[in-house]
């Protein structure tokens, strides 16, 4: 015979595993904390956009003269001079500015700081990319704690009609099939018992990756609004996806190197200067005078071996190449926002009806249990009502929580979950939030391909379920 009561302490002794201790429900915000400052993804792009900045910087070193000290130190011989030999030595002072160079520190200057900008839209994509994962097993690790637990209660049901059924087949009022079926749905029920404890230990594995720290005892899980149209959803994440302005950026500074590449088919005018004093008393003490030269050079590339023409093409290749990736992020965001539109308004038609559902299988469990009193249901069928009544919660658990992660799909294709959920990043947020302020592309004209409206909506989709 099975005991049941010691499988049911065993689970209830090892039901808590992955978790941590806890006495307040915990929010989002409260668990977020500061990711964004400590997580090494958004760390890397947070470096990367740093190292930007240095790039513009350098670049506009180049409007600036330069100013040098040079000096040499030998020893010389001539043959006319009576003199067999000796040391010369001089120090300069120089000074170069360029005048023109076609604008090539112009263009040079455009393209680091239209690579800066993309690698500032990566890091904002990155942190609504982490920010998403993050809710994500948020939102799981409370899904598997609710799962086990209606699991570890279906178990204690299955436990106590297996026993009184047992109890009646013993005593010879009972027959062996109903004892064999009645068995079956209980292994079937610890069996889901395991398989809820490894998922709730999986997910708490990547929420503690993700966000560095084990998940509390209680979630508290919020709710936020979404876009009710999907092509004004779809016009609004063409202009503030980050990953698609990030391609846009990536297509304006390609078209800045073709034009700095095609300065080098423009001459190049340059002033310079040097003030020195040369030592050449060993032979000729006159020659020891200071002396200063002031004047203009003038270059043109006349033959460089079709280098320059190269680099110009290789740099249209490059616009080319940057546009088909644009092409593709639009794509593929459009997907992922049509995905997740669809994944609400189905679940908006789902919910509803998986929690009248799950209110009648409990109803009809009550009855049963009741009529069962009067002899009119067999146990088997109280155990079949006991499981429907399970698979019936578990549906609406693993929908609300769908439908949260839908939600949370949706806005960060609109590149706007972290102002959703406000989430904050400390000193590192500031300075993003500072530079959005300077950021005059803040909202950027859309370069993916227009669309027409789109007849897809929750109520076209009401309609058609209720046709």
């Amino acid at each position: 015979m099975i005991k049941w009561y010691s499988f049911l302490l065993y689970f209830l002794c090892v039901g808590f595993t992955g978790t941590a201790l806890g006495r307040e429900p915990v929010s989002f915000i409260d668990v977020m904390g500061n990711i964004i400052n400590e997580s090494p993804e958004i760390n890397a792009k947070w470096h990367a956009y740093q190292a930007s900045q240095y790039d513009i910087s350098s670049s506009k070193a180049d409007y600036l003269p330069v100013l040098s000290l040079d000096g040499n130190l030998g020893y010389e011989t001539r043959t006319n001079l009576q003199s067999t030999g000796g040391t010369d030595s001089q120090v300069n002072l120089n000074i170069k500015q360029v005048l023109y160079n076609g604008f090539a520190t112009g263009f040079q200057t455009q393209y680091y700081k239209d690579v800066s900008l993309a690698a500032y839209y990566e890091l904002l994509d990155s942190i609504e990319n982490v920010t998403l994962e993050a809710y994500t097993a948020f939102e799981d690790v409370d899904r598997y704690r609710n799962l086990l637990a209606i699991a570890k209660k279906n178990l204690i049901k299955n436990s106590e009609i297996y026993e009184k059924i047992s109890h009646k087949t013993a005593v010879g009022l009972g027959r062996k099939s109903d004892l064999e079926q009645a068995a079956s749905k209980l292994y079937l029920s610890q069996s889901n018992v395991f398989t809820e404890q490894s998922n709730l230990y999986d997910v708490s594995a990547r929420f503690q990756r993700i966000t560095g720290k084990n998940p509390p005892k209680k979630l508290s899980v919020s709710n936020f609004p979404v876009p009710e149209g999907l092509f004004d959803a779809l016009m609004y994440a063409y202009r503030h996806n980050y990953q698609l302005r990030a391609s846009g950026s990536n297509i304006k500074s390609a078209a800045s190197l073709v034009k700095k590449q095609k300065t080098e088919y423009q001459p190049k005018l340059t002033l310079v200067g040097r003030y020195g004093m040369p030592d050449y008393s060993y032979y000729d003490s006159s020659k020891n005078d200071l002396y200063g030269r002031i004047g203009l050079e003038f270059t043109v590339n006349l033959y460089k071996g079709g280098k320059d023409s190269s680099n110009v093409s290789k740099a249209m290749e490059d616009v080319n190449s940057a546009k088909s990736l644009m092409l593709k992020n639009c794509f593929d965001v459009r997907q992922t926002l049509k995905i997740a539109f669809n994944d609400i308004a189905q679940l908006n038609l789902q919910i509803p009806l998986l929690t009248k559902q799950k209110n009648s299988t409990d109803k009809v469990n009550e009855s049963y249990i009741e009529q069962f009193a009067i002899s009119e249901h067999s146990l088997l069928k109280i155990l079949e009502s006991v499981n429907e009544a399970f698979e019936s919660k578990r549906s609406v658990i693993n929908a609300v929580h769908d439908m949260a992660i839908a939600k949370a799909r949706l806005l960060a294709s609109m590149g706007d979950l972290v102002a959703t959920l406000q989430v904050e990043g400390g000193s590192k947020m500031d300075s993003i939030a500072f530079q959005a302020m300077l950021d005059k592309n803040s909202e950027s004209e859309s370069m993916c391909p227009t669309i027409e409206n789109q007849d897809f909506n929750n109520e076209i989709l009401a309609k058609k379920s209720k046709n």
